[in-house]
């Protein structure tokens, strides 16, 4: 190494160390800002206000505000990856598994996504409730992520069998719901969804219902069997 290069070296270390703190500084402002303010009142001179930082350092390493959101996103996806819906199984095992007990990690995993990323779930809750300054960075990230999960599910033939598919898809639609309506301190049907308890609960339901349409696809099978037998011996 050279000695010129032996010096500079040091400096360039130096503002790469800087860069990675100012950056995750305006990460960690963008979430709080965004807990506290909401995406309606979302400033530009807040965000730097908490990270300590002059508005330059923004447009220098995001390029403004919807960069650092798209930024902020690739490390709290609006919508679960594919691998957040089977926690505690192998990803490429899943298919050995029941179709019911499938759609169950997928809901359940839907879930608990939501639950553990609130500023995401707020994020998505505003968003919805009409346009933004960042709909349309939203809609372009929200269609990203949620093809990520659909084509793993529609990969899936069993769960595109036509009651499989209205089962995940109307659930799926009541747990985004859930996930955004237990943001609030109000009650929804006498569940408390903000508590652990009453969240707990609603993922109990939706369990049990799963296990309560499993029984009843297999009990509408049997029907179809024993029709199919009795048609066959009077032939």
């Amino acid at each position: 190494m050279t000695e010129l290069a032996m010096q500079t070296a040091p400096v360039r270390g130096k503002r790469q160390q800087n860069k990675e703190q100012n950056t995750r500084a305006m990460l960690n402002a963008f979430e709080s800002v965004l807990a506290r303010e909401g995406i309606y009142n979302l400033r530009t001179q807040s965000l730097m206000d908490e990270a300590g930082l002059g508005k330059p350092a923004l447009y220098n390493y995001f390029g403004g505000v919807s960069g650092l959101l798209k930024a902020w996103l690739k490390k709290n996806p609006l919508w679960p990856q594919a691998t957040d819906l089977v926690e505690g199984h192998e990803y490429g095992q899943l298919d050995r598994l029941p179709v019911m007990e499938r759609i169950r990690l997928s809901l359940i995993g839907a879930a608990n996504h939501w639950h553990e990323n609130e500023a995401v779930a707020r994020l998505m809750a505003e968003e919805l409730s009409g346009p933004t300054p960042f709909s349309e960075t939203l809609a372009e990230l929200r269609q990203q992520k949620q093809d990520e999960v659909t084509q793993n599910l529609a990969s899936d033939a069993e769960i595109l069998a036509r009651d499989n598919w209205r089962i995940l898809v109307v659930l799926y639609a009541a747990v985004l719901y859930a996930s955004m309506r237990r943001l609030s301190d109000t009650q929804y049907l006498n569940l408390e969804l903000h508590t652990e308890e009453g969240w707990n609960d609603f993922l109990s339901m939706i369990s049990e219902l799963i296990d309560d349409l499993a029984l009843a696809a297999k009990v509408k099978e049997a029907a179809k069997d024993s029709i199919e037998r009795q048609e066959g011996k009077s032939r």
